[in-house]
């Protein structure tokens, strides 16, 4: 009979609590107004006022849910571009299902959707935390690896796993998601045709002298601050399969080959594997048309080196002294080490010959992507733990996470100091450095910081102006004597994801000498 009455008293206690949530539920959808978003009348062409419910948020989230398949908020403490992208794909579906049910314009979609505050909407269950607004910031002696709070007082500003910022609007063919097509509304022509018309490759030294480092160095600069989050398959971390496969990803964007195509003809190819990058999500996860992520930080910070997330930094660290992983490989040959081993995801970004073989891990996944970089990630971390042992010397007294964060705080200025006064006035100009204040002061110091403006990349600068160095890449990459000889030079396309040569005693200084003495390609 106790018991009995245990039992009976526990399925009283879930009712009352199931009572009480639905009370307090119910109280704070009685507090939300009325309508999550009203545009005037006159605001609209129709000249008719609208006012969108958070009942309709949250229907219209709930159905777009469904067409993403994403089921249930992810528990991760770090979500996966792949995590990113379903939720970034659920809001997108959610800005159609609206603008089809309320007859939305492109600039409604792009101005007015954004305004709805998704905090008090089912969204917010799915919001991941370092999205969340208001986000209030403590202040730390070292910058955070993914960049939250670098502006205190727009916390998401340039932090990495953010979406680019704009400068012009984009042109989506139903303002939403799908590809741009003509002014007349008809498919644009094939990329395909377009590049193999357009562009001609040839090689042709440049004229005034600018070298291979110059190229490599921009690409790391690069890799510093943009990297759009792919499309992989989960758990594989291949890309989809989009040529010829019955269950295309939705990603998928396949590109046609022309029959009398002058190359992919050759090899009876007729379809180029083109995938969409992930969808991104907004800080407070609010609704619009679809975006990008940046999976990196917006910020010159090394973090080629470092990794933009702890997860990325911790794994590279000895956790001891301050130092970065290395692997003394030539230590007998008194030669200095390399990057330790890519052991994880051995395949991502690799091509191996054989599975005893491994690519280099660093900072950026793209450290394999050709050889060169992969000689100047290893000077850099080289350098940060050069500078980590003098730093100790020094101050005995410091632990291991005091000279790593001491360490990285000067790797980046340092990174911050070549771009500044070598490479921009290589690539702008003096007059056009000095004409928008970009040059270095000689002495002293600087209190230029403006918390106002958004350093975030812009979409245009990632995917189009900073594209230019792909130009100027040599057909081959050559090695070069203590004394600035020729010894040999390798096809580039024989060292994409292929580093394998710097696992060759001595090849690593040749490749260095090799980079500073070769001419990039003219444009």
């Amino acid at each position: 009979m106790v018991d009995g009455n245990k039992a009976y008293l526990c399925r009283l206690l879930l009712v009352w609590c199931i009572l009480c949530g639905s009370l307090l539920m119910e109280t704070a959808n009685s507090q939300r107004p009325l309508c999550a978003l009203t545009i005037k009348a006159s605001e609209r062409i129709d000249g008719r006022a609208l006012c969108i419910g958070y009942d309709d948020i949250d229907e219209a989230f709930r159905l777009g849910r469904q067409r993403a398949g994403l089921y249930s908020p992810s528990r991760s403490r770090e979500l996966t571009d792949t995590d990113l992208g379903l939720l970034g794909t659920a809001l997108q579906e959610t800005t159609r299902i609206l603008a089809e049910r309320f007859s939305l314009n492109a600039d409604e979609i792009e101005s007015a959707l954004p305004r709805v505050d998704t905090s008090t909407t089912d969204i917010a269950n799915f919001c991941p935390l370092y999205l969340r607004l208001p986000r209030q910031c403590r202040p730390t002696r070292y910058r955070r690896h993914d960049a939250l709070c670098n502006n205190l007082e727009e916390p998401t500003w340039g932090a990495a796993r953010t979406p680019f910022r704009r400068l012009i609007s984009p042109e989506y063919a139903d303002g939403i998601s799908s590809p741009r097509v003509g002014s007349d509304g008809f498919p644009l022509p094939p990329p395909r045709v377009v590049s193999s018309r357009v562009h001609r490759d040839f090689f042709q030294g440049h004229e005034h002298g600018v070298t291979f480092m110059f190229v490599s160095f921009g690409q790391l600069v690069d890799h510093d601050l943009t990297l759009t989050a792919e499309t992989k398959v989960p758990g594989t971390r291949k890309d989809p399969e989009c040529c010829g496969s019955n269950h295309k990803h939705p990603n998928c964007l396949p590109l046609q080959v022309p029959a009398d195509d002058p190359f992919y003809r050759l090899h009876g190819q007729s379809c180029i594997n083109m995938i969409r990058s992930e969808a991104g999500v907004r800080p407070g996860c609010r609704l619009g048309y679809r975006v990008q992520i940046n999976s990196l930080t917006s910020y010159i910070d090394a973090n080629f080196v470092y990794g933009s997330s702890y997860r990325v930094g911790d794994s590279l660290r000895q956790l001891r002294d301050g130092l970065m992983k290395t692997v003394p490989l030539f230590n007998s040959l008194r030669l200095k080490p390399l990057l330790p081993p890519k052991l994880v995801n051995p395949d991502d970004g690799c091509i191996r010959a054989h599975p005893d073989l491994f690519c280099f891990l660093a900072g950026d996944n793209r450290v394999n992507e050709q050889l060169a970089l992969g000689v100047l990630h290893t000077m850099f971390v080289r350098e940060h733990n050069r500078i980590a042992s003098e730093l100790q010397k020094v101050n005995p007294h410091w632990d291991d996470e005091t000279l790593y964060q001491e360490t990285r705080h000067i790797v980046a200025a340092l990174v911050q100091h070549i771009t500044y006064s070598e490479f921009l006035p290589l690539l702008l100009g003096e007059e056009t450095i000095k004409e928008y204040g970009l040059d270095l002061k000689k002495e002293g110091y600087s209190d230029d910081y403006d918390p106002r403006v958004d350093a975030t990349v812009p979409a245009e600068f990632g995917t189009a102006a900073f594209r230019f160095g792909h130009s100027l890449l040599p057909h081959a990459i050559e090695r070069r004597s203590s004394t600035h000889q020729y010894i040999g030079e390798r096809p580039l396309r024989s060292t994409l994801q292929q580093p394998f040569d710097l696992h060759k005693p001595g090849w690593y200084d040749q490749y260095m000498l090799g980079i500073i003495n070769q001419l990039a390609q003219a444009m």
